[in-house]
């Protein structure tokens, strides 16, 4: 009988504790390095790129339109590749809740406060912790800081965290070949 509460707990664990906490550990180095420095090429770059200056601008972070998705593949790429490697590393019995605990959290947590960071007169907007989670995320749209969603630990650990609400926009893109992502964005919207 032991055995079974042993493995309910460390599942719950795995569930509830380390599927999140990689989750946020993987979205912060992969925000930071793939989608603004580029370390796998350009075109999910680009994709973020399209995100920050078309969909969503400093000028226009909550338009009244609905919400537009930039439709960045990679991070379906950073998923499956985080499927696979917790299905390999792990046993079985302990990959499923790792596994689903990570998907769940990714898409009902992150993915959805992310979209609602750009809406209008979000239901949430009356918490102080939630506004203050939307103001961090503008200033990460105003300055290459703030690279996590919900958690701004690994900013604070690697000196990417900002609270202070810049005056103006900086390149938040460093060496972004700036008018060939804008020539790309003109051809794809003729």
């Amino acid at each position: 009988m032991q055995f079974n509460y042993i493995y309910l707990l460390i599942s719950a664990l795995l569930f509830f504790v380390a599927a999140p906490l990689v989750v946020e550990v993987t979205g912060y180095f992969w925000h930071r390095f793939v989608e603004h420095s580029g370390i796998f090429g350009e075109n999910i770059r680009y994709k973020h790129w399209i995100h920050h200056e078309r969909d969503y601008p400093t000028t226009s972070l909550r338009p009244s339109k609905k919400y537009t998705s930039a439709k960045s593949y990679g991070w379906y790429i950073l998923t499956v590749f985080l499927v696979v490697s917790i299905y390999l590393l792990l046993p079985l019995h302990y990959s499923i809740p790792m596994i689903l605990g990570g998907l769940i959290y990714a898409k009902f947590v992150i993915s959805a406060f992310h979209s609602s960071f750009h809406k209008k007169n979000f239901w949430m907007n009356h918490y102080g912790w939630y506004k203050e989670l939307v103001r961090l995320h503008d200033i990460h749209h105003y300055k290459p800081v703030n690279y996590g969603i919900n958690i701004f630990v690994l900013d604070k650990l690697f000196g990417t965290y900002s609270d202070k609400m810049p005056n103006k926009t900086t390149n938040t893109f460093p060496n972004v070949p700036r008018k060939a992502f804008v020539r790309k964005l003109h051809t794809e919207t003729q």
